[in-house]
């Protein structure tokens, strides 16, 4: 594949996203606040372009006395909309540079974008051999920790809401959707922003040190479990590739775990006081349940997915005692 046909434009990818999300967000404020409601955040909108682009003084002046000149129930009004456009104009960039990296894999440039094929690219140049490289990665130990930010006010739900959008921004991007699915999709996008319309911004309470540590977990339930066994198998796959001289039929290699995840959230004694003996107990709890309830899941998708009959295969007596176990 060239790199013409894998190059993504900012214009016909990231700018009909932002157009999208602007014109659907503008939707909600006429649904919600009226076209009063709108007609304040279009003036502002429209005045504040012509100072970034024109750098109009009157237009800057102008945009304050509007301000100024607004009550406190409009200027919520305009707060709220700015804040849900910045939110999603956000989303619509990550997703265009998720996109650019993948387009930019393809057209086959050398990057250092992909650290662990650069990795293993550099160790076989450098004549480091599989039994060696293997030897330094059971060496190694990659801890990632969260840590807490008491400071963060954003509601969980938001941060979900968000998530989703971005899945469906996603969506869009296949080509083979039918009007009736494109349609299907925008609608769902507008439902979502409606949501975060609805919603409060930030929390009005201070946050607990539970919530903080179902915000961890969240991370690690929708991302975390499901990448990190990538990351191993991406890792054996470039390994396999590099190193095809070395590996025979008889020869076979098993990666050591070298990453790991930790979180100091309902653990750390910092001298926080809401840390006690009792929050880390249910922090642990918490842990505990995500990580069961994660492995039965995927314990069921294998009952799910392996038809394998031992009438046609055998399997080791390991793994029948296991399963006897």
């Amino acid at each position: 594949m060239n790199s013409q046909s894998s190059t993504i434009n900012i214009k016909t990818h990231l700018s009909p996203h932002i157009k999208l999300l602007g014109s659907l967000l503008g939707n909600v404020i006429k649904e919600q606040c009226g076209d009063d409601g709108f007609q304040i955040v279009e003036t502002i909108r429209l005045l504040s372009k012509k100072f970034r682009e024109e750098g109009s003084i009157s237009a800057k002046n102008e945009m304050e006395q509007f301000i100024f000149r607004l009550d406190e129930e409009k200027r919520i009004i305009l707060i709220k909309a700015f804040s849900i456009y910045f939110q999603l104009v956000n989303l619509a960039e990550e997703h265009y540079r998720i996109m650019a990296n993948k387009a930019y894999e393809l057209s086959g440039h050398d990057t250092r974008d992909d650290t662990l094929q650069w990795i293993v690219r550099f160790a076989k140049q450098h004549d480091v051999s599989l039994p060696t490289l293997l030897e330094v990665l059971k060496r190694t130990s990659l801890s990632l920790v969260w840590t807490a930010h008491p400071t963060e006010a954003k509601r969980l739900t938001t941060i979900i809401t968000l998530r989703e959008i971005h899945k469906l921004l996603s969506r869009l991007e296949n080509q083979y959707l039918t009007p009736l699915e494109k349609t299907e999709i925008i609608s769902r996008l507008k439902e979502k922003i409606t949501i975060l319309w609805q919603s409060d911004d930030f929390r009005e309470q201070k946050i607990e040190v539970l919530d903080e540590v179902r915000t961890i977990l969240y991370y690690f339930d929708s991302s975390v479990f499901q990448i990190s066994p990538k990351i191993y198998k991406s890792l054996k796959i470039l390994l396999e590739q590099y190193y095809s001289d070395e590996i025979t039929q008889t020869m076979s290699f098993s990666l050591p775990t070298f990453l790991k995840f930790g979180s100091w959230v309902g653990g750390d004694r910092d001298g926080h006081p809401g840390v006690t003996a009792k929050i880390t107990l249910q922090t642990l709890l918490l842990h505990k349940r995500l990580c069961l309830r994660k492995y039965i899941a995927s314990v069921k998708d294998l009952l799910r997915d392996l038809s394998v009959s031992t009438n046609n295969v055998e399997i080791t007596p390991e793994l029948a005692a296991s399963l006897e176990k």
